[in-house]
């Protein structure tokens, strides 16, 4: 079951995160920061968080989706700037630059790309392998549309090729190569409604 995750499901969403998504820094700056990141994303009537459950209730896998994540970083500084900063200050220091890489994303360089963007995904690792992954990037798009968006990206580490392969699988096609953080290249893949 698939279903709109709320606060209450920050922390869930963080631990799955910092333990399914090793690329990129954010799972670096601990529990404590994603949690707050993922409360926020919840709270942002921009953005959400989806939650998939397991026949116990017990939650599996999560994916975030925002209309316009540059937007979404912004509200998050505003609302969260402090706590967030206290909570991973060492960890911040550390990765000042990537940091103000990621910061910097989400701006006019990617003119032509959709605003909305599939954030991020991560299931379970003893729930992998059950199409998990796939019904939750299918409820994301489901989201996006009823949101009136007929296009979303996402990107993705370009050597990252279970992710590529699964995107792909979704409907996503590859549209630019790009480089949030120096010197690591990504991939831009976008996906359309059949009906645009």
């Amino acid at each position: 079951m698939i279903r709109a995750g709320a606060t209450s499901d920050a922390r869930r969403a963080a631990e799955l995160h910092a333990s399914g998504i090793t690329e990129g820094f954010l799972s670096r700056l601990g529990p404590g920061f994603l949690t707050r990141l993922y409360r926020c994303i919840a709270n942002d009537d921009r953005s959400f968080l989806l939650i998939a459950q397991d026949d116990d209730h017990a939650t599996v896998g999560m994916i975030a989706g925002s209309e316009n994540v540059g937007q979404l970083y912004r509200r998050f500084l505003r609302r969260d700037a402090v706590i967030a900063g206290l909570v991973a200050a060492p960890r911040l220091v550390r990765h000042a630059g990537s940091v103000l890489e990621t910061l910097r994303y989400g701006g006019d360089d990617d003119a032509g790309l959709p605003d909305a963007e599939l954030l991020a995904i991560a299931v379970d690792a003893d729930a992998r392998g059950h199409g998990i992954g796939r019904a939750l990037v299918e409820a994301l798009v489901d989201e996006f549309e009823r949101r009136a968006f007929s296009s979303s990206k996402v990107v993705v580490g370009a050597s990252n090729e279970s992710a590529l392969r699964l995107y792909r699988s979704c409907g996503y096609v590859d549209a630019a190569t790009i480089e949030v953080h120096r010197n690591v290249p990504s991939k831009v893949l976008v996906w359309s409604s059949p009906a645009h």
